[in-house]
């Protein structure tokens, strides 16, 4: 047995706030780390007020380290204090390390000072120097810092011929907490560029504290190039590198998570001859948070050469301590992916020093893979009202079925560059997906990539880039099940191979704008920013829209889908990965608009640069419904919409909604038409312009992008504005929709009645977490239990929530961004938060139990594991769908249409098709609202039905696919009865498929269309040789045959619905006339 003996405590600190760190040998003697031991990064504003409480100066209310009557500047400041061990590499004299008491302060010596977190040193004999790893504090562009302390044992055997740690050589000082770094970038000095410097010299100031005024002078002195002057601390020294932000190695600029955020946690040098002659005697480096490893030049003295950037030597690994082996090898300790990794000489083996490389092995040949010939061309630049759509076909049991695939396309770019990638349907973007409320949708999903090699599999390694041919599908911000077979992302399609999706919407679901992508953990940013993305509209249920505004009912609607395309970048993913498929010779970023190329936020746009930018038409003086999709790479964006003329009238905004969820204050104007947009926003945003003939720039900004190099925002799309054909619309009226029961108002809920809080943090990782299994909870929750939250870090981690949307709290001016002042606003819900500063939300699971899945939106982020799983507990009394219990505050009772003009039309008889019921959308009628033409020749302002003067007739017109009219009827005698409609069509010439009338009509059915053969169906149409009147004005009656055209109806008053299916109707629809027959359908059908 052994006993042990603590042989040196400091004064406080623990493994959170900075404690001792690597143990070292340097001759007889022991060399610590000791981190500064501050206790937070940040402080309750109720302690310490903004801005002080970012720093830690040592208050007794929040230091946990506090000393009483031992000054102000401690916390972080005792890095500088000599009365203190925080912050500190120290030495223990050989004598004492088998000392029977513990040792103190006083007998230790001090080797440097000014450390924040020195979490790894190395001691490189060869050259005598000590090698230190400071991990900064992050909100500077330099801050995680590499000192080098030379003349080791010199100095230790200075301070051991001192006698007292009193009399040896003074410390090196390397400025923490005074000064955080220099150089922002090589010979380019930025002191005080962290905002944590200036508040902490702020602090010092106000309290008269000279704590740091010796490194002021010195480092004043340094980066002025003169003597350092009296008072001056001679030992500072400047960090022989330092870096955060951008860029580390110019050659491999996709690699490294080149964003704001680092961590430094190894450094060793090897001389080994067993080591890569390019590596031999080099100083490498490690960042975990990074994930790579990177070697520096040497220069003609043997040392760094500082001139030079590093080269990544190793990416994806998260490398926390190197350490050369017996064998003169060098091993790695990779944290992440719990393994160790050897570096060696090519050819050598075990054993130490210099072995016999064997002959050299043949050069490969040349890769014999040859790609799948064909690659067929995406389908895209969609204007904003064509977008292709996913077919359903309505089943009898009252489902939907279609199909939707992953194949390999071809990109061509307007100037001419090529993309392989992957796409839905062949489609960038994919087509759009419409579901209803309180439907069931089966959506199989074929993987078309088994042509094309599998790439690096999974097996070992859950984080990083894998299985780029193996895929799935998200439905982004849907209230459904997260669970299979459902929206579980956890599911894996592999090449060849399918999976049927089941798609139950709840009946209360709010309508709103979502999107799809393939979220196969470890290919999502492959795939997903390839392009493998569209939307999802769920049309909203009728007790949703029998509280709209008819204003905001009848607004035509537009699409405009952003795609961030960056290929270097992709084929970075591709090359780790092992992905053939994706191919590139575009060597920048730029965007897809509706699938039309426009430059990239960060691109220079030069002047021979063509585009294809998308294009909106709006009339004038008349308001549209924008539905916009940011699918953003890395960067929050502002999207500007502004005159292309200087001085130009600029146009309206109102915003309406956010992540699908109407605002509560709807339409909410926006100042300065500045659209903020994280990396999976969606807005809907209702725009009214003014001046014919104007056209407006979609100006796209990134946020935070410091290495943007435009001047200006570049345009990525253009509004024209058309001429007036309507009176100008009035101002939209004040809408407060109603809320289903999942999106009542959190913050009335008392806080008796709430869970506990929890805070999440959103870095590196979630809470210090990065994702490990499905079943690995970084949270559990039971079902409709509400909690509080507090999500830090989101500004640079956009952080998005499944199944849940999420409600914000008490926001504030600390939580919103700069050119788009009150964006965030208490009481939004979203899906996706992205917010400077400590967030409150509020998070309530609700309906389904099981797994919600959280992670960074920065899909190469969410693939190399930030992402977490929360766990939901389900209480085994809900009711199964369709119930729903609890409506919220939208109208209890299924709301009924009324007969137009207050009669309803008797049968027999003509019905003109425009008298349909009053009640609005999803009520009396349902209109997919993106066609618009000529001033609707009545009902203006009350229905969105689009009817047009066709010739002498008032007719319905743009019919498309799932639209449906209902009409109230009187039918005065019971009997079986024909029906003909009075349509107008021009003919599709030979060659084209016939138009085609594809109709239903039903009786008593409800506010929907339901499924074929249903109990109300009085027949079916589905005549695909059909092929119009002869012309656009030339209505004719269109009688199905006298097989099918025979139904009953019973007197009385009733409703008849007429749902329009399959293919977009193509015709003006008149009237229809119902004939009594007869007394059956026999004797109808006889006649």
């Amino acid at each position: 047995m052994t006993k042990d003996l603590t042989l040196y405590v400091g004064v406080c600190g623990s493994s959170s706030t900075h404690g001792p760190g690597t143990l070292i040998n340097v001759g007889a003697n022991m060399i610590f780390a000791m981190g500064d031991g501050a206790q937070f990064a940040a402080v309750d504003e109720k302690y310490i007020p903004a801005p002080l409480n970012v720093i830690d100066p040592g208050f007794p209310q929040t230091d946990g380290c506090f000393v009483p009557g031992a000054g102000a500047d401690q916390g972080e400041f005792r890095s500088q204090r000599m009365d203190f061990p925080h912050g500190k590499v120290l030495m223990i004299p050989g004598k004492l390390l088998d000392s029977k008491v513990p040792i103190t302060l006083d007998q230790l010596v001090v080797v440097s000072r000014g450390n924040r977190q020195p979490f790894r040193m190395y001691y490189h004999a060869q050259k005598d120097a000590l090698w230190i790893c400071d991990v900064g504090q992050g909100d500077g562009g330099t801050t995680e810092r590499l000192f080098w302390a030379p003349d080791m044992n010199k100095r230790v055997a200075a301070a051991a011929a001192a006698g007292t740690p009193a009399t040896a050589p003074a410390p090196y000082n390397w400025g923490w907490p005074c000064i955080e770094g220099i150089y922002p970038s090589a010979q380019q000095y930025a002191l005080y560029d962290c905002p944590s410097e200036q508040e902490r010299a702020n602090y010092l100031n106000g309290l008269g504290l000279q704590t740091c005024a010796p490194v002021y002078t010195a480092v004043d002195a340094y980066t002025r190039g003169v003597a350092m002057p009296a008072g001056a601390d001679v030992m500072w020294q400047p960090p022989q590198y330092e870096y955060r932000t951008g860029i580390l190695d110019p050659q491999y600029p996709d690699y490294c998570g080149n964003d704001d955020n680092a961590a430094i946690t190894s450094v060793h040098i090897s001389d080994a001859l067993s080591m890569p002659a390019v590596l031999r005697g080099k100083v490498m480096f490690a960042d975990r948070v990074k994930g790579c490893v990177w070697y520096f030049d040497a220069d003609a003295d043997g040392h760094m050469d500082r001139t030079k950037p590093p080269h990544v030597l190793i990416a994806n690994s998260v490398i926390v301590h190197m350490e050369e082996g017996p064998d003169g090898a060098l091993y790695m300790a990779d944290y992440e992916n719990m393994r160790i990794t050897r570096v060696y000489l090519d050819g050598t083996g075990p054993g130490t020093g210099q072995v016999a490389v064997p002959d050299a092995t043949p050069a490969p040949t040349t890769d014999a893979y040859v790609p799948p010939a064909n690659i067929p061309e995406a389908g895209g630049c969609f204007p904003g009202t064509g977008f292709p759509e996913l077919g359903w076909t309505h089943q009898a049991d009252g489902t939907f079925t279609a199909d939707l695939t992953l194949g390999v396309v071809t990109l061509t770019t307007a100037d001419g560059g090529t993309l392989r990638t992957r796409a839905w349907n062949g489609l960038i973007p994919g087509p759009i997906i419409r579901m209803k409320a309180c439907q069931v949708y089966y959506l199989t999903v074929r993987n078309d990539l088994g042509a094309w090699p599998e790439g690096k599999p999974e097996t070992g390694v859950m984080n990083g880039f894998h299985g780029p041919t193996v895929t799935n599908i998200h439905t982004h911000g849907l209230h459904i099940s997260g669970e299979s077979p459902a929206d579980n992302p956890f599911v894996s399609i592999l090449p060849g191979q399918e999976y049927t999706y089941q798609y139950r919407i709840p009946c209360d679901h709010i309508g709103g704008l979502h999107w799809y992508h393939p979220h196969k953990h470890g290919a999502v940013a492959l795939q997903t920013h390839g392009g493998a993305a569209g939307l999802i509209v769920i049309e909203p249920m009728a007790r949703e829209a029998s509280v709209t505004p008819a204003a905001i009912q009848t607004m035509p609607e537009q699409y405009l889908m952003i795609q961030e395309i960056d290929p270097p970048g992709l084929q970075a993913f591709a090359t780790q990965s092992g992905d053939r498929i994706f191919d590139s010779d575009i060597t920048a970023a730029f965007t897809l608009v509706n699938g039309c190329s426009a430059p990239g936020a960060g691109v220079v746009v030069k002047p021979a640069m063509t585009t294809a930018l998308a294009n909106i038409n709006v009339e004038a003086g008349q308001w549209t419904r924008l539905r916009l999709l940011n699918v953003g790479h890395q960067y929050n964006s502002i999207i500007t919409i502004e005159p292309k003329v200087l001085n130009g009238v600029p146009c309206q905004l109102g915003l309406l909604a956010k992540d699908g969820v109407p605002l509560a204050d709807a339409p909410r104007a926006v100042a300065g038409n500045a659209l903020f947009v994280s990396l999976s926003t969606r807005l809907d945003v209702a725009i009214k312009c003014f001046v014919a003939g104007v056209v407006h720039n979609v100006a796209y900004a990134h946020v935070g992008d410091v290495g943007a190099e435009v001047a200006a925002a570049p345009t990525i799309a253009t509004i024209t504005v058309t001429p007036f054909l309507r009176p100008p619309a009035d101002p939209l009226p004040l809408w407060a929709p109603c809320r289903p029961g999942y999106l009542t108002d959190a913050r009335k809920v008392p806080r008796r009645l709430r869970g506990p809080p929890f805070d999440l943090t959103v870095r590196d990782a979630l809470n210090g977490q990065k994702f490990t299994s499905p079943d690995t909870y970084i949270r559990t929750m039971s079902n409709r239990n509400l909690e509080a939250w507090q999500i830090t870090g989101s500004d640079k981690h956009p952080l998005h929530i499944h199944v849940d949307h999420m409600q914000l709290g008490a926001v504030g001016v600390t939580n919103q961004w700069p050119g788009a002042p009150n964006w965030n606003m208490p009481g939004d819900w979203v899906d996706s938060i992205s917010a400077p500063g400590a967030v409150p939300v509020y998070m309530r699971p609700e309906r389904y139990g099981g797994h919600r899945v959280m992670h960074c939106h920065i899909a190469e982020h969410s693939d190399m594991g930030i992402m977490a799983v929360m766990y939901v507990r389900y209480g085994s009394t809900a009711k199964p769908f369709p119930y729903v219990k609890n409506w919220g505050t939208c109208p209890k009772a299924e709301p009924v249409s009324t007969p137009y003009g207050g009669n309803a039309a008797k049968l027999p008889g003509t019905i003109e098709a425009e008298a349909f019921d009053l009640g609005g959308e999803a009520v009396a009628y349902h209109n997919i609202n993106i066609d618009r033409g000529a001033p609707s020749a009545m009902r203006v302002g009350e229905a969105s039905v689009e009817i047009d003067n066709i010739g002498a007739a008032k007719a319905i017109t743009y019919i498309r696919d799932g639209e449906w009219l209902k009409y109230t009827v009187n039918v005065t005698k019971a009997g079986t009865y024909f029906v003909a409609l009075n349509v107008a069509a021009a003919a599709r010439p030979k060659g084209q498929a016939p138009l085609g009338m594809h109709w239903s009509l039903w009786l008593d059915a409800g506010n929907f269309c339901p499924a074929p053969g249903a109990k109300g169906q009085l027949l079916r149409v589905e005549d695909a040789a059909w092929n119009g009147t002869g012309g656009a004005v030339a209505f004719a009656a269109y009688a199905p045959a006298a097989a099918l055209n025979a139904f009953t109806l019973p007197a009385g008053i009733h409703t008849l619905t007429l749902c329009f299916e399959g293919a977009a109707a193509n015709y003006s629809f008149d009237s229809f006339t119902v004939t009594n027959c007869g007394a059956t359908p026999g004797v109808c059908r006889a006649a």
